[in-house]
């Protein structure tokens, strides 16, 4: 490079030139600092005449709508589980099928036990039947299944007119297939019971209730056992040891 002052050749560089004592830089501006160390935000022009657009506010989490859908979620499985597998399992099915016992409660005779009620204890295959045999045998004039009901239902709160009791469950047990020919055999064949048969049940248990009873003259507890089975995946009950 050359000075510009004198012409000197000087080296690459050089601030003064050694010939003269000029600054060769002299009529350079200085460098300027970059005034935008960081690139700019770039903003869109709001339209005339429209409010400006401002940036959308982040999402919040709507995590307890998520606590919300699980449980309804959650609920309607259990509903389904119960219509199919039943609510109470083998010990509702023995309170309630004694609860109907004792209250000749014949609905609920005919929905928990395991086989045929109306055709093992009245020689009839349906509701229809039943009325004509009421109609029959019994004292009265019944033109539904409901009037035969009412008749059984009264009969009993006459004898449990001065009766309070409470039922309890007492113990559950799942009886092993080894077992079940010796209860079969119990209630009268190993194989067959009240047109259950041995071979198509699936499960069974042993339900033990604990009956106390309060009249007005005595007071006394009495354990009951009820066997339980599940026959084409429902459960009923076989029958009743007290």
């Amino acid at each position: 490079m050359f000075c510009s002052n004198c012409g000197s050749q000087i080296a690459d560089g050089s601030v003064f030139c050694p010939a003269c004592g000029a600054q060769v830089n002299a009529g350079q501006p200085a460098p300027q600092a970059n005034s935008q160390p960081f690139p700019q935000q770039t903003y869109a022009q709001p339209v005339y005449g429209q409010p400006y657009a401002a940036a959308p506010a982040p999402k919040k989490k709507k995590t307890w709508l998520w606590f919300v859908l699980g449980g309804v979620a959650l609920a309607a499985v259990a509903v389904v589980l119960i219509l199919v597998l039943g609510g109470g399992g083998p010990e509702g099915v023995a309170e309630d099928y004694f609860e109907a016992y004792i209250h000749h409660d014949l609905r609920g005779l005919i929905d928990n036990t395991a086989y045929d009620y109306l055709k093992r204890e009245f020689g009839v295959s349906d509701e229809d039947e039943l009325v004509d045999w009421a109609n029959k045998y019994l004292d009265g004039d019944f033109d539904s299944f409901d009037d035969v009901q009412e008749y059984y239902t009264d009969m009993a709160n006459d004898d449990l007119e001065d009766v309070e009791y409470s039922i309890t469950v007492k113990d559950t047990k799942e009886l092993s297939e080894s077992k079940w020919a010796e209860v079969f055999d119990d209630f009268g064949d190993e194989d067959r019971y009240r047109g259950v048969y041995r071979k198509d049940v699936e499960e069974m248990y042993k339900v033990t209730l604990l009956v106390s009873v309060s009249t007005d003259d005595t007071d006394f507890q009495e354990k009951v056992d009820i066997y339980v089975v599940k026959v084409d995946g429902k459960l009923g009950v076989l029958g009743i040891d007290d």
